[in-house]
């Protein structure tokens, strides 16, 4: 368990892990042939699999295929959340529709054990073939169920991978979409990310930013020493106090090198142990609305 967890996080891919659990497992038992099915997301009809040295062509007639209780063995397996266990294709009940297809792939014998996610929700199916009719040791059966446990973890947290990749993309997009100056910076100070808006005031791209402090765009021309002194400050005690602050601080509102007044909001980003991991600054322009708010202050005078 502790070798797939590495490998997850070295960003393999579904296939490639599910795959060496298959390899693994004809590795222990030799006279085996493993495959491994995904069910589609509507939990109805085999969504495809990794089979390393199934016939091609069997894996390929599989795929679609709709799951029930007689549906072979992987089928039943899923459609039923139970291991099924058939020693011997050519006369088991389930394999009726499939035989043909089962002994042009030359397989006599096939165990499967259901992939169970959260709350019980099947995920696909573990299958063990074998080439002549037999039947499994209490010792393989065990080994198949933590294979398929393996399996689910596997799956489990692929699908969590992705939706948290797409939840990052979502936000990231709708970031840049805002008109506001949008920035991230880790507790040292440095930009973690920055929206378009940013972009445009600094006249820079978000890959010339990222890394560097208000100090370091300071240095280059970017950015005002005064308002980069503010800010940092500012964040500083949004760091130390854990909440978030208000300022209004002058910066660059477009690349030819004219200055607005910003009402900026810092806030603090908590990690899982609850320290700051990051601080999100917004930037909204006030330079008209104080404008106007000190003309009416005059007329009334």
């Amino acid at each position: 368990r502790v070798a797939l967890m590495e490998r997850l996080v070295r960003g393999e891919g579904l296939d490639k892990l599910l795959g060496q659990l298959a390899r693994d497992h004809q590795a222990q038992y030799p006279d085996s042939l493993c495959s491994v099915l995904l069910l589609d997301a509507q939990g109805r009809h085999i969504a495809g699999g990794v089979a390393p040295d199934l016939d091609p062509n069997y894996m390929a007639a599989l795929g679609g295929l709709e799951i029930g209780p007689t549906a072979g063995s992987c089928g039943a397996a899923m459609a039923t959340a139970q291991r099924v266990i058939c020693e011997d294709i050519a006369t088991h009940p389930n394999w009726a529709p499939y035989r043909a297809l089962a002994a042009a792939a030359g397989l006599a014998a096939c165990w499967s054990e259901p992939i169970i996610g959260a709350r019980g929700r099947v995920l696909g199916s573990f299958a063990v073939y074998r080439r002549q009719p037999a039947r499994p040791t209490d010792e393989e059966l065990e080994h198949l169920g933590f294979a398929a446990q393996l399996a689910a973890t596997a799956i489990s947290q692929m699908a969590m991978s992705t939706q948290l990749h797409q939840a990052e993309r979502l936000v990231r997009h709708m970031l840049r979409a805002i008109p506001d100056l949008v920035w991230l910076k880790n507790p040292a100070g440095r930009f973690l990310a920055c929206n378009a808006a940013f972009e445009q005031a600094l006249g820079q791209p978000e890959a010339r930013i990222i890394g560097h402090t208000d100090a370091e765009l300071v240095a280059d021309g970017l950015f005002d020493a005064e308002a980069a002194v503010r800010l940092q400050a500012s964040a500083d005690r949004v760091v130390a106090r854990r909440q978030r602050e208000v300022i209004e601080v002058g910066l660059p509102v477009a690349k030819d090198g004219g200055h607005g007044l910003f009402e900026v909001i810092q806030t603090p980003l908590l990690d899982e142990g609850g320290e700051v991991g990051s601080v999100l600054a917004v930037g909204r322009d006030i330079t008209g609305r104080v404008r106007t708010e000190r003309e009416l202050a005059t007329y009334r005078q």
